[in-house]
């Protein structure tokens, strides 16, 4: 029997070694799959991890980027407020746009009233820094009844005192001693079309400094050289124009 067998694997031995090596084979390449699975599953993890740190750091330098855009805006608006600036110093004009100041004094005269000045400020006007005034502009308007400027002397020029400014001017006059003198641009009798002029002589004079303060009212008097008024009937009228210019220490 044993012998039988013998013969059979001998005729049949090429056939029983191909089996077995088929069956090795098989066992080699299933197992090397399942090791490629392995790897290719680890690689999948390894690729989710590295997407997943790409990810962050991607979003890490978007938020640079946003922080540094916003930087930049911030710079480029501080520069442009700077050359602005730079416009209001090469006029003498030192104040920002918000801190700017300028004042308007319009008085006009009554029939009982010709020189004295006591205006109420529609707000209370705010001085914070320590400022030099300059008067910009004054100009006058008269109704009708005109006053005789011509060959006058003393109505040669405006006196114009105002209470709340400490004006230091000196003088061997003390009707004009601390006071703002406006030369007067009419050389003969106002008409009815010359009857308003604004006097370019007094363009940005400076008047005098003024420390921090609120000035709720302007009051004063404007005349001429002789303390007597240069404004006649009701309704002639002044407008001042004072610029507050803030000095940089």
């Amino acid at each position: 029997m044993i012998d039988k067998i013998k013969s059979k694997i001998i005729d049949y031995k090429y056939q029983i070694g191909g089996t077995i090596s088929l069956v090795i084979i098989s066992a080699i390449y299933h197992y090397y799959k399942s090791l490629k699975k392995e790897e290719d599953v680890s690689k999948d993890e390894n690729q989710t991890d590295i997407q997943y740190e790409i990810k962050n750091e991607l979003n890490l330098i978007k938020k640079k980027l946003t922080q540094t855009e916003k930087q930049l805006t911030k710079y480029k608006d501080e520069l442009k407020n700077k050359k602005e600036l730079s416009l209001y110093e090469n006029s003498q004009y030192k104040f920002d746009r918000m801190n700017k100041k300028i004042l308007f004094l319009k008085w006009s005269a009554t029939s009982s009233n010709t020189t004295v000045i006591n205006e109420e400020l529609h707000e209370p006007f705010t001085v914070d820094k320590l400022s030099d005034i300059y008067l910009d502009n004054f100009t006058t308007s008269y109704t009708g009844s005109y006053l005789d400027f011509s060959n006058q002397p003393n109505k040669s020029s405006y006196v114009l005192k105002i209470d709340e400014f400490n004006i230091q001017s000196n003088s061997n006059d003390s009707t004009i001693f601390n006071t703002i003198i406006i030369p007067n641009d009419y050389s003969t009798t106002p008409t009815n079309t010359t009857s308003r002029k604004t006097h370019k002589g007094k363009k940005l004079n400076y008047i005098c400094s003024i420390n921090p303060c609120t000035i709720s009212k302007l009051t004063g008097t404007i005349t001429d050289l002789n303390n007597s008024n240069m404004f006649s009937a009701a309704g002639d009228t002044f407008i001042a124009e004072f610029i507050f210019i803030a000095r940089d220490k």
